[in-house]
């Protein structure tokens, strides 16, 4: 047990990656603590692949981020320099349940399951391939493009323009370890 109970806030570095997933619930619970007491938290983490597998990770990361999301947390992906990423602007509304003590009660169909107001969040920290049958059919956010921002990735008006989400209406989805998927209702 710690006692949180004399800080503001957080920052967790390297938070959620490439851990163990024993590691993964341990981290998560104890993120889940600050949140709850309405700590400010910001979830800091280097995605570093490349392609689908740069996708992957950052999907992970940001879904596990909602699992654990309250009134004040953050996350920030990237190194030095400034970062965004067009999945920062999906739209899930508001949690439609309070932040359990433990994340284990996310569990189910063998992931760890977060419903929005809009949507919902799959996360898979395990070393195994999980299937998970959908209740209705839902559009699954496929990101591209993203990462280190510049002039070249903002439009003549100022707006970003290095990435965007498109959508792929699913009934199911197979989640390799370490992924995650980032679903809005229809």
């Amino acid at each position: 047990n710690v006692d949180y109970s004399n800080i503001d806030g957080a920052m967790l570095e390297g938070f959620a990656y490439m851990e163990a997933p024993s590691d993964w619930v341990l981290g998560m619970n104890r993120a889940m603590a600050l949140t709850a007491a309405g700590k400010f938290i910001i979830l800091q983490s280097y995605p570093g692949g490349s392609g689908q597998q740069y996708v992957d990770e950052r999907d992970f990361l940001i879904g596990t981020y909602l699992l654990l999301k309250g009134a004040h947390t953050y996350i920030n992906l990237g190194g030095s320099g400034v970062y965004y990423f067009p999945e920062y602007d999906l739209d899930f509304g508001a949690p439609q349940s309070t932040l359990p003590a433990d994340v284990g009660a996310y569990l189910k169909n063998g992931v760890y399951e977060r419903d929005y107001e809009k949507g919902i969040v799959l996360v898979n920290p395990s070393s195994a391939s999980v299937t998970v049958t959908l209740p209705s059919t839902m559009r699954q956010a496929q990101p591209t493009g993203g990462g280190s921002t510049g002039d070249a990735q903002l439009d003549g008006s100022g707006n970003y323009a290095g990435g965007s989400v498109s959508f792929a209406n699913v009934t199911s989805v197979t989640l390799p370890s370490l992924t995650a998927a980032l679903l809005l209702n229809p």
